[in-house]
């Protein structure tokens, strides 16, 4: 476990060693109590405010967990949704892209009980990270299509949804995240309530300390390479497939109905043809 933490809010403690983590995410998804809750080692302060441009949030590492002789901190950049993708975001993100070597993840919120929120993890991704990604193989000279970040996704607040719905959502949820990332098998995600937190860290804490360690196996990782979907394209296959189906099933029946008649025109000339064999005039001189 990762423990002994501080919090930081809109400045950051001055380190020898930071390694940081990108946290994204729609407004009021749960980003902000998920990464406090993380950094007080599950304890969170009932209410949190909501993020007003960037928290960065700032845990320190025990010295078990150190990379090196001097001070180890987490980092947790925690921007808005709400100005994420206008010009105050760009200012936080070009501050990071000063460090971008040492951003080691990607953290994508999004609220369980919203799943809108879920499906703009695509924006988020393609206009942002690969941003950032590009920014990466300017500093250090990596070559763009070969970077790749540890992606985490967390679905928030579990606690607000209802049992007898749960199932159906989780379902929707994992329907979802297989078109989009086109059922990649290293794909996960999390789910986390600030309830039950101290249950559930674990997956988070392990996402955590791979990322720091290098060890990256076992994580997600998205860069250039990995395309996108629509979170629909399954379902519009599937109506397309049913489409055709059914006009395949009408033309069956069509070519089915013409052939029909065609052989009952062909039983019935066939039938006239041996009553026309018979002579009528047989029938009148036997009257």
């Amino acid at each position: 476990m990762i423990k002994g933490s501080s919090h930081v809010t809109n400045k950051t403690k001055c380190s020898s060693k930071s390694h940081k983590f990108l946290v994204l995410g729609d407004s009021q998804c749960g980003k902000t109590s998920l990464i406090d809750c993380f950094c007080r080692d599950g304890t969170s302060i009932q209410k949190v405010p909501q993020t007003v441009g960037c928290d960065i949030h700032v845990k320190e590492l025990q010295d078990q967990q150190k990379t090196s002789d001097s001070d180890d901190f987490i980092e947790f950049w925690d921007i808005s949704g709400e100005i994420v993708f206008g010009e105050m975001g760009r200012v936080y993100l070009k501050a990071l892209e000063k460090d971008i070597s040492s951003l080691k993840g990607i953290i994508f919120c999004f609220d369980i009980t919203n799943i809108k929120s879920l499906l703009h993890i695509r924006k988020y991704l393609e206009e942002l990270v690969l941003e950032l990604i590009l920014q990466r193989s300017l500093v250090t000279g990596e070559q763009f299509d070969d970077i790749n970040i540890p992606l985490l996704i967390v679905g928030n607040k579990q606690d607000l949804l209802e049992e007898e719905t749960e199932f159906n959502k989780i379902g929707t949820i994992n329907d979802n995240l297989n078109s989009i990332f086109d059922h990649n098998p290293k794909i996960k995600y999390l789910f986390f309530s600030n309830k039950w937190f101290s249950s559930q860290s674990k997956g988070l804490d392990d996402f955590v300390q791979d990322c720091i360690s290098g060890n990256t196996s076992n994580l997600f990782m998205y860069g250039p390479k990995q395309e996108l979907y629509p979170h629909d394209r399954f379902k519009n296959y599937t109506k397309r497939k049913l489409s055709l189906i059914s006009k395949d099933i009408k033309k069956a029946r069509l070519y089915i109905s013409v052939k029909m008649i065609h052989y009952y025109t062909l039983f019935t000339a066939l039938i006239c043809t041996f009553k026309g064999n018979e002579d009528p005039q047989m029938h009148v001189n036997q009257r």
